[in-house]
């Protein structure tokens, strides 16, 4: 038996789509559809347009979507340009055990690499739900106490806002 993060880690590399129960994959849609809606909605808004400004001059490619937009951008400036839209209304998904809002913090990343490596949309929907049972688990096992040493579910010090 090895620690909780090998155990987390041999679990969640196992999952194949197949594994996954109906109506997770149903959820996983959902959910999917509800972040893109908030990520669309927020494509034009003050946080979003203030990273494009200081991020695309930067970018070092131009093989990934940005949300909304006709620009396109390297696969890690997407990640970020996409997540921010995401979540920059608050309207995203909430895990209340956490308060963690987590569909857009991970279709950023999933949506970033599967338009680079031209995954199909089964492997978009496993790598989501994996990705949220990785980012819940380790939600569940740090909160609260994390807010007590100064940090904010989303990663920053709590001084930091």
């Amino acid at each position: 038996m090895g620690t909780s993060t090998q155990n987390l880690c041999a679990f969640l590399s196992s999952v194949s789509f197949e594994d996954l129960p109906k109506s997770v994959i149903q959820h996983a849609k959902l959910s999917i559809l509800n972040a893109l809606g908030c990520g669309i909605n927020s494509a034009s808004a003050s946080p979003s347009v203030k990273a494009r400004r200081a991020t695309l001059p930067l970018s070092t490619s131009q093989t990934n979507t940005i949300l909304a937009r006709s620009e396109r951008t390297d696969v890690q400036t997407a990640a970020l340009l996409n997540g921010i839209a995401f979540t920059t209304a608050d309207y995203d998904d909430t895990h209340l055990q956490t308060v963690i809002h987590p569909s857009g913090t991970v279709l950023a990343a999933v949506l970033a690499w599967g338009e680079l490596h031209k995954k199909s949309g089964k492997d978009i929907v496993l790598a989501f739900a994996v990705g949220l049972e990785a980012l819940l688990r380790v939600g569940i096992a740090i909160s609260p106490g994390h807010y007590t040493i100064g940090w904010y579910v989303c990663g920053i010090s709590n001084e930091l806002i």
